[in-house]
């Protein structure tokens, strides 16, 4: 390398990849990623650093944790972070000190790579406010600007990185990811069972907004890493990404598409309505379950999204609806089949099969199952 090519990055970034971290340039101001396949493309090599240096002028930088960098980092994430991180220390259980970097709401610590561990990232699992960053993850480092104008910058940029105590990494190894919620988790994790239909269902709406592939790829792993619990392996996410880019850009929302079939006859009752629209989301998705967001359905229907979860609820006791799950509980949005009212010749668990299946509805119109 030479000593021009040397005078393309900054210090701290030239430094970063000295130390072997795999780096990848982020948006400014920002976190997003703004290359494609990053968990792959991240690197230490000043060629290609220079090169995205001269590409993204401007940008903020972001290291790639897990085993290639060497490197997994405890985010305080600002209040609750250090109050989390007091609370350990109350109870005799210190960080050592670590090279560690002020960001723009708290402090990331950053810990040598256990040899024989895997280090998931992981989002309030050890604490409220306290996050893990580590295989599949990345973490904004300096001399990048934070959002609300804070620099992020090393508070001892001489100390070196030392191994995780093994309070932490007992803590990391026994905070096991649940397959469903917990009583009292946050909204908008999703955990086992649901990751994959999620993250579909989202970058089929970015690609209604005329997300690029590449943009796909790089909005996906980033909920993956933040949202997912465990995250899936990053391939999976590209696999996602790319059936979502099978999709044409624009088009209307799914429930729009799905009201715009919908009678609207002036004596037709508006339970009718809703039942209709919640058939035609179904026939576009055979045999999948489908979310009901009430707002969203509201919004549609011109009505207060109460109504709309009255209607929902008489869809149920009346066996037009089958309850399936939560799926975005911070949207009022869970999960269904519209069964088309089983019978008793009918039961609900052969309806929702591939079996072709006649069935009477309340509007005695014989429906095929397919």
């Amino acid at each position: 390398m030479t000593a021009a090519s040397v005078s393309m990055l900054t210090p701290e970034i030239a430094a970063a990849a000295a130390r072997g971290w795999r780096l990848l340039p982020v948006q400014a101001h920002g976190k997003k990623p703004l290359v494609v396949g990053w968990p792959k493309t991240a690197t230490n090599s000043p060629e290609r650093l220079e090169a995205w240096t001269a590409q993204f002028p401007g940008c903020n930088w972001g290291m790639a944790t897990g085993s290639g960098s060497g490197v997994f980092v405890l985010d305080v994430d600002g209040e609750p972070g250090i109050s989390a991180l007091h609370a350990f220390y109350e109870r005799g259980r210190r960080l050592p000190d670590t090279l560690s970097v002020s960001t723009g709401r708290g402090t990331h610590h950053y810990f040598r790579w256990p040899v024989g561990k895997s280090i998931s990232n992981s989002a309030r699992k050890l604490a409220e406010g306290l996050d893990i960053r580590g295989r599949g993850g990345y973490v904004v480092i300096p001399p990048s600007v934070h959002s609300n104008g804070t620099q992020y910058a090393f508070l001892h940029p001489n100390m070196p990185i030392a191994d995780a105590p093994e309070w932490l990494l007992q803590k990391i190894a026994d905070s096991k990811v649940p397959v469903s919620p917990p009583m009292g988790e946050k909204l908008g994790t999703l955990f086992q069972g649901n990751r994959n239909e999620s993250l579909f269902r989202y970058g089929c709406a970015m690609r209604r907004r005329g997300a690029s592939l590449r943009e796909l790829e790089s909005g996906l792993l980033q909920v993956n890493a933040r949202r997912c619990c465990p995250p899936l392996p990053d391939a999976d996410v590209l696999q996602i990404a790319a059936s979502a880019a099978k999709y044409p850009m624009g088009g209307q929302d799914p429930l729009e598409t799905a009201w715009g079939t919908v009678p609207r006859e002036a004596h037709m009752r508006r339970y009718k309505q809703f039942l209709e629209l919640v058939r035609s989301l179904q026939f576009a998705r055979r045999g999948l379950p489908i979310a009901l967001p009430l707002e969203r359905i509201g919004t549609l229907m011109g009505c207060d999204w109460t109504q709309v979860r009255r209607w929902r609820q008489k869809a149920v006791a009346e066996g037009f609806l089958e309850h399936i799950e939560k799926y975005v509980p911070h949207k009022l949005a869970d999960t269904f089949i519209f069964v088309e009212c089983p019978t008793k010749d009918v039961p609900l668990s052969r309806a929702r099969t591939g079996l072709v299946v006649q069935l009477k509805d309340e509007f005695n119109k014989e429906v095929v199952w397919l």
